[in-house]
């Protein structure tokens, strides 16, 4: 199935119908347009690739907190482990978040 671009008109024609969730699975694009329309209305955009994103996502958190904890331990012989998860929560604050969700 080919991309199905929907445009501003289209957004807008779905927010005076009531429409206030728009699913974009399937290859389904908004234009710039038709995302800022949507998003200053407060419409609901949710994207499929997010929900199998996810596993990966958690994945990725659990194996960057176990090397921080690793380092902090082999490297700086930090050994308390309440100073381990005060330091790691403080990195994975500065990690941005595009990368972990």
């Amino acid at each position: 199935m080919g991309n199905k671009l929907i445009t501003f008109n289209e957004i807008q024609r779905m927010y005076c119908k009531g429409i206030r969730e728009i699913s974009l699975t399937g290859g389904k694009i908004l234009t710039p347009g038709a995302k800022d329309f949507a998003l200053e209305r407060g419409m609901t955009l949710s994207y499929e690739e997010k929900m199998t994103k996810k596993p990966q996502s958690d994945m990725l958190r659990r194996e960057i907190k176990e090397s921080i904890e690793a380092i902090l331990k082999n490297e700086y012989e930090i050994l308390q482990q309440d100073k381990i998860d005060e330091i790691t929560t403080r990195v994975m604050k500065h990690l941005p978040n595009k990368l972990l969700y």
